[in-house]
């Protein structure tokens, strides 16, 4: 029986002096993101706890109920257990309450899954740049956005129409882990290292299934061949995500397009949502197109009759 192993902290040092420096600024706003079992969370709980923090992991639950539950975090750290008797109905009011928390102190406040609050609720980066111009920005509080939805975050988070372009001091786009950090830590034969790197390309979420010193081929037959194996479905899972992604993207897209023409907004068509999701893919599994000349690195798309290989 395969056991999942144990996997402490490991590596991240650019990573967490980034944060460090972040939180030594005023102002300081940081968005965080990268593919899904990265890391991001446990990069942010590891800068976070030694700080007066406020860590709120979003889902795609009513907008009502992500009010309730950030009011819960806010009255545990806060000790104010009024809070959770309290029916907010507006974000200001919950960002209002993290500030006036001990202004004197720096606090940071952490979102978690960013993009399944706009998709609940669309006009929710307006109302959080509202919040950090007129509330958190000079409060004494570090923002941090994270999320794992690449499109959206770069979308609602850092592109130059989302209402918080310009708002961020930093931004991260965590990274697999690299072989040297691993290698000095595993305690293992480098060819040895080599090889399970191999297998799980740096991945901490998969490296918990990795026992190093165990038998590689036994453990890969395990997680990823057996059909109850963790990786076995991580492809799909993976793609399905960013499928996903791009519908709602392009119906986003799609729908303003509609409504500036006065148009109801229909069903579109979604020709290129297959094409946009290989081209995500690519970037997030460090493919690379070849052979077409019909890709540009501006388009950021994969063109029909691609060649993806692996730099």
């Amino acid at each position: 029986m395969l056991e999942v192993a144990q996997v402490n902290f490991i590596g991240r040092k650019e990573e967490l002096n980034t944060l460090e420096k972040e939180f030594r600024r005023d102002g300081s706003f940081v968005v965080i993101y990268g593919r899904r079992r990265i890391g991001k969370t446990t990069l942010i709980k590891e800068f976070i706890k030694d700080k007066q923090a406020f860590y709120f992991l979003a889902t795609e639950e009513v907008e009502s109920q992500s009010m309730k539950r950030l009011a819960g975090v806010v009255a545990r750290v806060t000790g104010n257990s009024m809070l959770q008797r309290v029916t907010f109905t507006d974000w200001l009011d919950l960002f209002r309450e993290i500030a006036n928390y001990r202004p004197e102190e720096k606090k940071v406040l952490v979102i978690d899954e960013f993009p399944y609050l706009v998709k609940t609720n669309t006009a929710f980066p307006s109302i959080l740049q509202n919040a950090w111009d007129e509330i958190l920005k000079d409060s004494n509080v570090m923002l941090i956005l994270c999320g794992s939805l690449i499109s959206m975050m770069q979308k609602h988070a850092l592109s130059h129409d989302s209402p918080l372009y310009g708002r961020r001091s930093a931004q991260i786009r965590l990274k697999p882990l690299p072989f040297t950090d691993l290698y000095a830590v595993q305690g293992q034969p480098f060819s040895h290292a080599v090889e399970q790197y191999s297998v799980t390309g740096g991945v901490p979420k998969y490296l918990e299934f990795f026992e190093p010193g165990e038998d590689l081929y036994r453990q890969i037959q395990e997680v990823v061949l057996s059909k109850n194996g963790f990786l076995y479905e991580e492809p799909n899972f993976l793609l399905k995500d960013e499928v996903r992604q791009q519908l709602f993207l392009h119906h986003s897209r799609y729908c303003g397009r509609q409504s500036q023409a006065g148009q109801n907004c229909g069903r579109p068509g979604h020709g290129n949502i297959l094409a946009d999701a290989l081209s995500l893919h690519a970037d997030r599994s460090g493919l690379s197109e070849k052979g077409n000349a019909g890709y540009g690195e501006e388009s950021g798309e994969v063109s029909k009759g691609s060649l993806l290989h692996f730099r």
